[in-house]
């Protein structure tokens, strides 16, 4: 669960250390995904999956095909680590790791990457958002995938509510879809986007959910759909969300991350910009947030200078 937000600030750049951890520098791939779980953060980037210590990073996994995203939940009553990602234009696929990076198991899913993964917070189940358009429920047990909606482009994100009722996605078509997972429940689509959506977020109560699209707009809707406000933020692509009600937390391609104060509709670019594209923030605290490119980048809650939008 990512937790409390405070002001953002200056970036402090973990330490460079010798293998088996490696540099937050080494030329990995850009780090797509940043997961605080119990305490730990983990991580992942085209070459594997890896844990954030004191002095670096630690590979857990390591493969020759590509990892989009990573979720964590307990199996078994045991801490696993669901990776996805695959071949472009040949398999999707899923692995399931322990944090000791033993795999677990695994899973050849249609003939395309899979982009997003999330866990379910009331079952042994992931989700994932499929290159082919199609969103798939995964039951961590057995490995058995059904479909829940499709897409009528690739799908690029996926979250389950709060309360693991519902499933939302988005892709890029532009839209927002999201299926009750009862056997009696149905489906809505939210068209309010008018550029591919790249990231989604709930509110922790499950009354908001936040959505970023290429465009740079980040658009909040309720837990019945209805639109409740756009922020405008730079001409970026929006890359990642956390939502910690009120605040929002948006990272953009360019570097830049903005707050979102959901109360009254204002947000703040921070003047001072990474040294790479963002692709994944996460919280560790409440007086720490985590903010990912080529690097890792710790950002505290000493104030600096804001721009109104």
């Amino acid at each position: 669960m990512r937790t409390g937000l405070l002001p953002l600030a200056a970036l402090c750049f973990a330490p460079a250390c010798q293998s088996p951890v490696t540099k937050t520098s080494d030329a990995h791939g850009w780090i797509t995904r940043l997961v605080v779980y119990q305490g730990v953060t983990y991580g992942c980037s085209q070459a594997g999956v890896f844990v954030r210590e004191l002095d670096g990073l630690r590979w857990l996994y390591r493969t020759d095909e590509r990892i989009h995203d990573i979720a964590l939940t307990n199996r078994h009553a045991h801490v696993v680590i669901v990776a996805c990602g695959g071949v472009p234009a040949r398999h999707g696929r899923i692995v399931v790791i322990d944090t000791g990076g033993s795999v677990v198991a695994q899973r050849t899913v249609g003939r395309d990457l899979i982009y997003a993964v999330a866990t379910s917070p009331t079952r042994s189940q992931a989700a994932v958002a499929c290159a082919d358009g199609r969103v798939l429920v995964i039951d961590l047990e057995t490995l058995e995938a059904r479909t829940v909606h499709a897409h009528t482009s690739a799908a690029r994100c996926v979250a389950f509510a709060p309360d693991g009722a519902s499933l939302v996605s988005g892709g890029l078509d532009g839209l927002l879809r999201i299926s009750s997972l009862s056997t009696t429940g149905g489906e809505r689509v939210l068209d309010d986007h008018t550029a591919p959506v790249e990231c989604l977020a709930y509110s922790q109560d499950g009354r908001y959910l936040a959505s970023g699209a290429r465009d740079g707009k980040i658009r909040v809707h309720d837990s019945g759909g209805r639109l409740l406000f756009n922020w405008y933020g730079p001409d970026q692509e929006v890359r990642d969300l956390v939502f910690d009600a009120p605040r929002i937390v948006a990272a953009f391609a360019d570097g830049r991350l903005a707050e979102i104060d959901t109360r009254d509709r204002t947000g703040h670019v921070l003047d001072e910009r990474g040294p790479n594209p963002l692709f994944a923030i996460c919280c560790v605290d409440p007086t720490e947030l985590l903010a990912a490119g080529s690097t890792i980048a710790a950002l505290s809650t000493e104030d600096r200078p804001k721009s109104r939008r």
